[in-house]
């Protein structure tokens, strides 16, 4: 495995498989979490809230009878957990809610020659209109 010196501006990228079965196995080889960022070129707070997250619980016997819960990092457990989280998102679920006849009609109104609304008046319209069906905010 080559080593980075140095350390690039990655904002907000997700982990991927591969990374996340890099951490798993240099965990269990017993690198730090310091060594494991710098081996991924990722910041040492990614890879911590990673194993975090994506721990799960496992009861072990000591001596054969002493029962102790210990944490251990699973990379597949760790990615059906951030597909979880990535599902049940504000930004994921709004759109599986917003009906296509708001979206349809939305986009004919505001693409029309002569516009009669704004995207405010036409939501708060639609609205009153339409009270059952989810409708976005227009609150910035």
């Amino acid at each position: 495995m080559s080593e980075v010196h140095y350390t690039t501006k990655r904002h907000y990228k997700h982990l991927s498989d591969k990374e996340r079965s890099q951490i798993e196995i240099l965990l269990n080889e017993g690198y730090t979490i310091s060594k494991i960022a710098t081996l991924l070129n990722r910041h040492k707070s990614t890879i911590s809230r990673e194993i975090k997250r994506g721990s799960v619980l496992q009861k072990q016997y000591l001596y054969g009878y002493k029962e102790v819960l210990q944490s251990t990092y699973f990379s597949d457990t760790a990615h059906l957990l951030s597909q979880q989280r990535k599902q049940h998102s504000a930004k994921c679920s709004i759109r599986h809610k917003l009906s296509t006849q708001f979206m349809s009609q939305l986009i004919s109104t505001l693409s029309q020659k002569i516009r009669i609304h704004s995207v405010d008046s036409f939501v708060n319209t639609y609205k009153k209109q339409h009270s059952d069906e989810i409708v976005p905010c227009t609150k910035t």
